[in-house]
């Protein structure tokens, strides 16, 4: 699923000719100095109610201005997009994320796909649908696999579980890495460039921090992948491990800006403290 993601317009900026591909008559919708109005069949104009033209669904305030973007109406919040058609699920309003019903008003305090959503309508953990199939690596590089190996043995201390160990990758990251802004996102066989451009350098964002521990995850023998999509309007990625037949998030970036290494480490993704809605998912190969 791809969240289709708008911001919120404000009347001023919705101009009369997004609605110009509705028909042409003597009722309609009409412009009103910097607002938009609909006038009804009897001459006067539509205040206080829904309007629908054509399949699509408007509302008209107090005043008869076309409201757009996240409105309030009696004890619901709608979202109503500039053209018109009322877009089902989730979308990113730069502010906050949240499911949008077929009604066109926003969920409120309930569980919508495993993420939890407050009473403002804004979720306040990840979602956790699965997203299938996942984008499969097919790079092979031996040489990667070697370093991958080697940087391992100096990181984790022999004798320890395969967990322990990789939380001592896991603070390994955080003391070793820092954050460089990309703001690309990556596309095709990306995973293993970019996490031998990170353990080059030891910076990177978000993609380049869980790409290279997903493959210290594979090394040491866990069933990694990497989860890409969106915070709030911001790319964003982690990992998730599946340990005992339940995924876990362990977001190292996270944990290294926001200085709480604990909150992101096998984090429940219920639990996981953003609104993380994702696109993708992505294998590496090992």
């Amino acid at each position: 699923m791809k969240m289709r993601r708008f911001a919120a317009l404000p009347a001023v900026l919705v101009s009369l000719t997004m609605l110009t591909a509705l028909p042409v008559q003597a009722a309609g919708f009409e412009s009103a100095g910097d607002t938009i109005v609909y006038r009804n069949d009897d001459g006067t104009i539509a205040r206080d109610t829904f309007v629908y033209q054509d399949g699509k669904t408007f509302y008209a305030a107090d005043d008869g201005a076309l409201q757009f973007g996240l409105t309030k109406v009696g004890d619901k919040t709608y979202y109503f997009p500039a053209d018109g058609d009322l877009s089902y699920g989730w979308h990113d309003f730069g502010e906050q994320v949240s499911f949008v019903k077929r009604d066109g008003s926003l969920v409120t305090s309930d569980t919508v796909e495993g993420a939890q959503v407050d009473a403002n309508g804004a979720a306040v953990s990840a979602v956790t649908k699965a997203y299938d199939p996942a984008e499969v690596s097919t790079m092979t590089d031996p040489a990667f696999y070697e370093e991958v190996e080697s940087t391992l043995q100096t990181i984790v201390t022999p004798g320890l579980s395969s967990l322990e160990q990789l939380r001592q990758v896991y603070d390994w990251e955080i003391a070793n890495y820092s954050y460089l802004r990309n703001p690309a996102i990556p596309d095709g066989d990306w995973t293993t460039e970019y996490a031998k451009e990170i353990l080059g350098s030891h910076q990177g964002n978000c993609y380049r921090y869980t790409s290279s521990f997903a493959y210290f995850a594979k090394a040491l023998g866990f069933d990694s992948r990497i989860v890409t999509g969106h915070i709030n309007a911001s790319p964003h990625g982690y990992c998730v491990i599946k340990i005992d037949g339940t995924d876990y998030i362990f977001d190292p970036v996270m944990g290294d800006g926001r200085h709480d290494p604990d909150g992101f480490w096998q984090v429940l993704p219920k639990n996981y403290k953003r609104p993380f809605v994702p696109e993708k998912t992505w294998t590496v190969a090992f």
